[in-house]
């Protein structure tokens, strides 16, 4: 049919369209993955815009009130028509602008700080997703091997019962086990995509990359110590919300200060001979309700407890997480090692083994589904724990931004 045709021709265009989708993927090494991370992500951008917002409101410290200018025209000083004019400035006490600049300052280094720790935030959340791709690509690896080794194993068990050299539960375990490797591996192909998907969005780019590495494992430098929490983005950035504070309570308490007021006056008086006169006006504004100023001023000061108390909060909590994850990191450490050293090489020779013995007849197949299933699960094992140790050494990398 007609109708048949076009669609198996719409089938085969989008089949060559997908896989050369697929093969379109440009190649990243991690180094690489970051560098186009703080190039194009939209968060970190962000944060560098406010940070340029900061930087040009610091000029707006000296904040004027507009210059008042008046005119009179009229019997000013009897039956003469007279004119005068008049200008007059007001200013706040000059330490208002002093602590005004101060508290800018202040707000502008916050929102450098702040960039630093949405780079760091960034470089994490690079680094759990490149490195989850990695581990899940060499898992894929492991599944593509055992789908290739049940599909072989389908079509003998099911060559062997219509000869009649088996029996259906042989067939029928076959059957299981290779439509159960399909099923992982769909799984996992899905997985991979939806992480490739999140390194996308990290990009900001509708463009698809495939990580690259020599090994799925993240560098962790263990020569760290609790000292140098301190110097984390994101206590440096609550401390300096703390000198934000005590630069606002400045402010505010300087507000009480008086104001101050300079005009100048020109006045013409015709009953004096048409003679102008001049006169020069000073004076302060005396703050004598006060009440509503003091207690914004107190208000600030409470503010600066509270950045205070949550900079010791968060003090603690990133040492707790530290002294964790340096545990978890080295118990991880040891259980990854056991692997490589001892139980890899083991299921390498149970396969290796079990599948000579398939050959020439030395085991049934129900005993190789078990050995061969158990030395599978190892591999999938070692790669899932090399995953949780990538995952500890990103949140310790973390913790020892700067």
């Amino acid at each position: 049919m007609k109708f048949s045709n076009n669609y198996k021709k719409l089938s085969s265009f989008l089949f060559l369209m997908s896989f050369g989708i697929i093969n379109a993927q440009e190649n990243i090494t991690y180094e690489q993955a970051l560098e186009k991370a703080f190039q194009q992500n939209g968060t970190l951008k962000n944060s560098e815009l406010i940070s340029e917002y900061q930087e040009k409101l610091k000029a707006s410290y000296l904040d004027i009130p507009q210059t008042e200018v008046s005119a009179q025209i009229g019997q000013i000083n009897g039956i003469e028509t007279d004119n005068s004019f008049s200008i007059s400035q007001r200013f706040s006490f000059p330490t208002v602008y002093t602590k005004r600049k101060q508290m800018l300052d202040a707000e502008w280094n916050a929102s450098v700080i702040n960039q630093n720790l949405t780079k760091a935030q960034l470089t994490k959340e690079v680094s759990d997703v490149f490195y989850r791709i990695l581990t899940l690509q060499e898992k894929k690896k492991v599944i593509e091997y055992i789908s290739k080794l049940y599909s072989s194993f389908a079509e003998k068990a099911s060559l062997r019962l219509k000869k009649g050299e088996t029996n259906i539960l042989e067939e029928s375990t076959a059957e299981i086990q290779n439509e159960q490797a399909k099923t992982q591996l769909n799984m996992l192909e899905n997985d991979l995509n939806i992480a490739k998907l999140q390194l996308q969005l990290l990009f900001q780019s509708e463009e698809k990359f495939q990580p690259i590495s020599d090994k799925p494992i993240m560098n962790v430098n263990l020569q760290i110590s609790e000292e140098m929490i301190q110097q984390h983005p994101e206590l440096q950035y609550l401390n300096q919300q703390i000198k934000v504070n005590e630069a606002e309570a400045q402010l505010e308490k300087s507000k009480l200060l008086p104001d101050l007021l300079v005009g100048y006056t020109n006045q013409s008086m015709k009953n004096l001979n048409n003679n102008r006169f001049n006169a020069v006006q000073v004076g302060v504004g005396i703050p004598l309700f006060t009440k509503g100023q003091r207690a914004l001023a107190k208000a600030t000061k409470a503010k600066v407890a509270i950045s205070e108390n949550q900079y010791q909060l968060k003090e603690i909590e990133l040492k707790n997480r530290f002294g964790q994850q340096i545990n978890n990191y080295t118990n991880q450490l040891k259980i990854v090692d056991s692997y490589e050293q001892k139980q890899l090489p083991k299921s390498e020779t149970i396969l290796k083994t079990v599948q000579k013995q398939l050959e020439v007849g030395e085991i049934d197949y129900l005993n190789w589904v078990i050995l061969t299933n158990q030395a599978v699960k190892t591999k999938v094992d070692y790669i899932d724990n090399l995953e949780r140790l990538n995952q500890i050494g990103s949140e310790l990398n973390f913790l020892l931004s700067k």
